[in-house]
């Protein structure tokens, strides 16, 4: 597509205002729920689309690497993660990555989490969660996003909500199962859940690599104390609940194209440096005088 089409499709005045509004929005539960109804208008999708186009090749650009970061470094931007998906792969090793998380690098799947600046997890909670409950030292394998001037971790869920959004035309959500860990347990209701689900084929791997366990009752334990030792360093400032979190891998997507939007594909800029009206003015005056 041209600029002349570009320009023909998009410079919708209440298009953009719907975007521009959504993005000013402060809190992230009312961010998803404006993107959402925003969304549903071809125009702001159009508008999502057109990173390369405004004018500005470096203004919606991000940097990311992957890196493996520490468990207990690594703070959680939503204010919710689930019990139940937190220590069930603990007790089964249905997903066979304890004994990887025991040892220190923990191994979760092919998808690494999404982290902002080597502190804020992006997306991926939950495959955290499971790893700093047996082993807060071990380290987990993530795709950092890299520090940008003026972005705080709520400005990153914006930006990669709307790189989503641009994919699916649609802002998806998921919620958490189970009590919220992040708000602390008790051992008594971990030893519960250690007496019905333990395996014993968990059971030997806790036994092999764990730290000082020689009974379940040490499993529970020290799987209490590190539920109690994430809710103590709690969520980061303005943290939503989980429904509105983004999800990288929603769909058919993956994480890694996901983040490809973010290479300045997909049109952000949170904060504003300038509102879109003012970057779509630009546009136009490129269009009329060949400068912007």
């Amino acid at each position: 597509m041209n600029l002349k089409s570009l320009l023909n499709e998009i410079m919708s005045e209440d298009a953009v205002d719907d975007l521009a509004n959504a993005f000013e929005t402060e809190k992230i539960p009312a961010f998803t729920v404006a993107l959402a109804n925003a969304i549903k208008d071809p125009k702001v999708k159009a508008i999502l689309d057109a990173g390369l186009a405004d004018g500005s090749l470096k203004d919606d650009q991000f940097m990311f690497s992957e890196k493996r970061i520490q468990c207990k470094k690594l703070q959680p931007t939503q204010n919710e993660i689930g019990f139940d998906q937190s220590i069930q792969n603990l007790l089964t090793d249905k997903h066979g990555s304890l004994e990887s998380i025991l040892r220190g690098q923990a191994d979760m799947g092919p998808n690494p989490i999404v982290t902002y600046d080597g502190k804020f997890i992006i997306d991926g909670h939950h495959r955290w969660s499971q790893a700093f409950t047996a082993n807060p030292n071990s380290t987990i394998r993530a795709v950092d996003i890299k520090a940008k001037s003026g972005y705080s971790h709520l400005d990153i869920l914006k930006v990669v909500h709307a790189a989503v959004a641009k994919q699916l035309g649609k802002v998806p959500s998921n919620t958490a199962l189970g009590s919220n860990i992040l708000k602390g347990t008790t051992e008594a209701i971990v030893q519960r859940e250690v007496d019905a689900n333990l395996t014993d084929e968990a059971r030997n791997i806790w036994m092999e690599f764990g730290q000082n366990i020689d009974s379940d009752a040490d499993i529970a334990r020290q799987i209490t104390a590190n539920i109690n030792l994430m809710a103590k360093k709690g969520s980061a400032l303005g943290a939503p609940g989980r429904e509105h979190m983004p999800q990288t891998d929603a769909g058919n997507l993956k994480t890694a194209d996901t983040l490809k939007q973010l290479k300045g594909i997909v049109n952000v800029t949170e904060p504003f440096q300038e509102s879109v009206r003012e970057k779509f003015t630009r546009i136009a005056r490129l269009r009329k005088y060949g400068n912007a």
